[in-house]
């Protein structure tokens, strides 16, 4: 349901509102090799981090899919995406060690709900890396938030469906309370329906929100939300958290932070000499990659520009050098 609400929306705003349909599409090779992975990863995570919440706490739960940083950066050096660094070394032991304490404290641990939302952090490690190489080439078309929702979420929605009968049964789903009566179904369809415009929303708003601040806004927003779910998970849920868990909880907010950080400061330099050939014309592309926890249906990198493939690049290099000579004329 929330998979077709969402094609729906990006697919209407796409027809509405044409800045944001993209100018090349996939072609279906395209598509088949490389789109439908991430969508398959992307479902992956969703389906086992949905599942794990039937036998551990939402609390327990956020704070081990908050490990998925530590996976990104893993996948990162196996694509080559990112070099492997001491800095980002260190950064995934400092998350792995939270984790590690977070467990290590757990008074409802459960190691089937352990395994299921663990493995759902390394897939969401996975889509992260998948996505970014889309991302990479404009040519696929999947260069903004309406766009990835429109390609991605038919895939995601039919392995979706593919595993739910599988797991659950479709028998079991539909002879269950949430649609024993016509109202209660009509409810939990309406709630599902709910659900799938808040995610659609959601995601909506983190990229109106890059485009007026930053990605270390967000990223900042993603950890104040990781602490606000434990906390209302904790009132509402009545879920233990030891000094431990909470201090297990804070070494992996810290590392994350560091990470957001050290992306940052890295970005500075550049921002500075880009600042000085303003005068002449010119400006180098760049691209910022921070973390954030953004809606679990749909994986967008947090990037301030856009990637381009090679032959995009020819074409800003004209139009680059053309400014050139604008400027040395002036």
């Amino acid at each position: 349901m929330h998979m077709l609400v969402q094609f729906t929306f990006a697919g209407v705003t796409l027809a509405v509102l044409p800045k944001f349909k993209p100018k090349k599409r996939p072609s279906a090779k395209n598509y088949l090799y490389k789109v439908c992975p991430c969508a398959a990863a992307t479902s992956l995570d969703i389906g086992l981090s949905n599942l794990s919440l039937k036998t551990i706490t939402l609390s327990f739960y956020t704070m081990c899919k908050s490990s998925t940083l530590a996976f990104v950066l893993i996948f990162a050096f196996l694509f080559k995406l990112e070099q492997p660094r001491l800095r980002l070394i260190g950064i995934i032991v400092i998350i792995t060690a939270g984790v590690v304490l977070m467990v290590s404290d757990e008074t409802d641990f459960v190691v089937v709900g352990f395994v299921e939302v663990m493995a759902g952090a390394v897939l969401g490690g996975l889509r992260w890396s998948l996505t970014e190489i889309l991302l990479r080439k404009e040519s696929l078309g999947l260069s903004n938030p309406c766009a990835s929702i429109f390609y991605l979420a038919p895939v995601q929605g039919i392995i979706l469906i593919v595993i739910s009968g599988f797991v659950e049964g479709y028998f079991n789903i539909f002879q269950s309370a949430f649609f024993l009566t016509f109202k209660e179904g009509l409810h939990t369809m309406l709630v599902m329906l709910f659900g799938g415009v808040l995610a659609f929303l959601m995601i909506m708003s983190e990229f109106f929100l890059i485009k007026r601040t930053s990605v270390l806004t967000l990223s900042v927003c993603g950890i104040f939300k990781e602490v606000a779910t434990i906390t209302v998970s904790a009132i509402v849920f009545g879920d233990k958290l030891t000094v431990v868990n909470i201090m297990g909880l804070c070494v992996t907010l810290f590392g994350i932070a560091l990470y957001n950080w050290m992306k940052f400061h890295e970005r500075r330099p550049e921002q500075i000499e880009l600042g000085q050939e303003v005068d002449t014309g010119y400006e180098e592309p760049r691209r910022t990659q921070m973390y954030s926890q953004v809606a679990e249906s749909t994986p967008m990198l947090l990037v301030d520009n856009e990637y381009h493939d090679e032959d995009d690049e020819s074409e800003s290099d004209i139009e680059l050098e053309a400014n050139r000579h604008t400027a040395a004329a002036h």
